[in-house]
């Protein structure tokens, strides 16, 4: 299949992932990227104010039998918070880390305001043996969260350098499970580009997320 801009936006539309297109097409997730980059440019040039115009959807998880997802389940962002005043339209970080034991992933995520003031945190289990695959999760759930609260400026931090690179195209090796989850966090980050930041530090910076997934 030969891609072009309106064939990948029309595949998008009918609900396709960025890796499967790249499937349909024989490409690769960087060829599909490049060609939405392409799109948005074209409508920012010529439309800027609806290119930055933004919708609230009701969020809903998709089936996807190989990771065991429910259809037509509504997601509930807020499992598992435990939320005190967080200020809308603010800049909030986001410290998202990850632990495995009994056969599972526990999954901890502290919110700050733009003062560094504990606003939230998160808690809760992924019925999952992959710690990436749950932290890759957790990092589309702090964009929910942000988006709910109306963030102008989103952090997300963690400390997993490996999977730092497969999201940041450092790495083009990038592991079976993961794929579906790190094309929707390319896009997501090219297309809100001045909105997200993802940002890798250092272990003992993150250890008080690290301190409450081992205290679920």
């Amino acid at each position: 299949m030969m891609l072009s801009i309106d064939k990948v936006l029309s595949l998008l539309e009918d609900g396709k992932t960025v890796q499967k297109i790249a499937e349909l097409a024989d490409s690769s997730i960087e060829d599909v990227i490049s060609l939405i980059r392409e799109a948005r440019k074209i409508i920012t040039q010529k439309d800027p104010q609806k290119s930055r115009k933004k919708v609230k959807f009701k969020k809903k998880i998709e089936q996807n039998s190989d990771l065991g997802v429910i259809d037509n389940e509504e997601l509930d962002i807020f499992k598992g918070a435990d939320l005190s005043v967080v200020p809308l339209e603010n800049i909030l970080t986001f410290y998202c880390a990850v632990s495995e034991s009994n056969g599972a992933v526990s999954v901890a995520i502290i919110i700050q305001d733009n003062e560094g003031r504990r606003v939230g945190k998160v808690q809760y289990r992924e019925n999952t043996k992959s710690k990436r695959l749950a932290l890759l999760k957790s990092l589309l759930r702090c964009e929910q969260i942000a988006s709910y609260f109306k963030s102008v400026k989103t952090r997300l931090r963690f400390d997993d350098e490996y999977l730092y690179r497969q999201i940041t195209g450092k790495n083009t090796e990038i592991e079976k499970k993961l794929i579906n989850y790190v094309g929707d966090m390319r896009v997501l980050l090219e297309s809100r580009k001045n909105e997200i930041l993802i940002e890798l530090i250092e272990s003992h910076q993150n250890e008080k997320a690290h301190f409450l997934t081992e205290n679920q």
